[in-house]
């Protein structure tokens, strides 16, 4: 800093000079002291600053350089008040899910979030410690993934820097099943064909689950029906058979009636459906059943065992369940045969249909005034694509921000 006084001009000169550091000011006369004491007073107020001015030959010197040492100095003790601010350093942590259950077996992921002296948060999960008070109970991995191993509760703890935070895991009994619902409940079908039975276990925890494939299954009767591992009956003669499924000591039952009614006709539905090529239509057969002593007619869902066909494969296939895919344009008979008796439908497959559209590119970023091809491309429900970039309808939701022109090569 600089200040010039012009001599003549002024009797006394004063300047004072204020700083983020506790106010320092150099004073200096320029008259009533001789030259000695004004030299001392410019080296006195700069060393009141702090650092000592170099003295000057006469007081306006002495005046300027104290001022210049009171300014250094004030800098000097305003930078060595500061300093940079303390690290924010953890002061707590949160472990969640607060109080989880889990059975035996089953596993829970935990996620610690620290809180810091700022009030700021971080998630910790991957760096903490993770402990499980007891490791009978549960188990904990180094990435907080606790696994439940017998019956009871634990505390799960996430450490850091001497700092933890805790949560309680409940660990609970595997749900046991406490009885089977076989279904169909009572049926009834002729000799000859089958029928498909569910097995529905129920828990202690009211939790219902499909048991078919691991219980045990079982006719009672062979002469009237028997029944496979996966719970497919087949009517062998006429009579009643209670058909069961176990599981343990867990049993469930029903009633399954097998008469001598012949087929007497097979219905296809839907009767005359019609698809795009490229996509499906399952197709059932349901068989109409006369008792001979009693003419009494009943129905029975034929669509597993019958035997499909579709008169003209190259416009559509058929699978032994029924599902058919159409393959091209125009028409085919679809059939399900069982043994001499057959039922018929009519299956047309039309052109493909468009079925999505994608526009690319996906994300563009463009400047103002400039301008972005965009191109579409239809997928049709035979998975062909076509690019519909010039027949397709353009619009831009937003208009004032960007505008899309229908006209090709604009």
């Amino acid at each position: 800093m600089k200040i010039t006084v012009i001599p003549g001009t002024l009797s006394r000169a004063l300047v004072a000079l204020t700083l983020v550091a506790p106010l320092m000011v150099a004073v200096g006369c320029s008259s009533g002291s001789s030259a000695g004491d004004r030299t001392d007073s410019g080296a006195q107020a700069g060393a009141g600053g702090g650092t000592a001015g170099a003295a000057g030959t006469d007081g306006a010197a002495g005046n300027v350089a104290g001022m210049d040492g009171g300014m250094d100095g004030g800098a000097a003790g305003s930078a060595g008040g500061g300093g940079a601010p303390a690290a924010a350093t953890l002061t707590s942590i949160a472990v969640t899910p607060a109080a989880p259950s889990i059975m035996v077996g089953g596993t829970q992921a935990f996620v610690a979030v620290g809180t810091y002296s700022d009030g700021t948060t971080q998630t910790i999960t991957t760096t903490a410690s993770w402990t499980s008070v007891t490791t009978a109970t549960a188990t904990i991995s180094a990435a907080g993934l606790a696994t439940g191993v017998a019956p009871g509760t634990t505390v799960i703890t996430a450490m850091s820097g001497g700092v933890s935070g805790s949560v309680a895991l409940t660990v609970t009994a595997p749900a046991t099943l406490v009885s089977i619902a076989v279904t169909p409940a009572t049926p009834t079908i002729a000799s000859g064909t089958t029928q498909q039975f569910v097995a529905t276990g129920t828990y202690s925890d009211t939790s219902t689950k499909d048991v078919s494939a691991s219980v045990t299954w079982a006719s009672a009767t062979l002469t009237a029906a028997t029944i496979s591992a996966g719970g497919l009956a087949t009517g062998v003669g006429a009579g009643t058979s209670v058909v069961s499924a176990t599981s343990g000591t867990v049993v469930g039952s029903t009633t399954l009636t097998v008469t001598t009614a012949a087929l007497v006709s097979i219905a296809v539905t839907p009767a005359t459906p019609s698809i795009a090529k490229g996509t499906k239509q399952q197709f059932v057969a349901i068989g109409t059943f006369k008792e001979p002593t009693t003419n009494v007619m009943t129905t029975q869902d034929l669509s597993a065992t019958a035997t499909w066909a579709s008169a003209t494969p190259a416009t559509a296939t058929i699978t032994t369940s029924g599902l058919a895919t159409g393959v091209a344009v125009g028409t085919s008979a679809i059939t399900a045969t069982r043994g001499t008796v057959v039922g018929t439908a009519t299956l047309t497959v039309t052109t493909a249909t468009l079925v999505s559209i994608a526009v690319t590119p996906a994300l563009p970023s463009i400047a103002k005034g400039t301008k972005q091809q965009f191109t579409v491309t239809g997928t049709y429900s035979d998975t062909t694509t076509q690019d519909l970039t010039a027949t397709a309808t353009w619009t831009s939701a937003t208009a004032a921000t960007a505008t899309v022109s229908n006209a090709a090569g604009s």
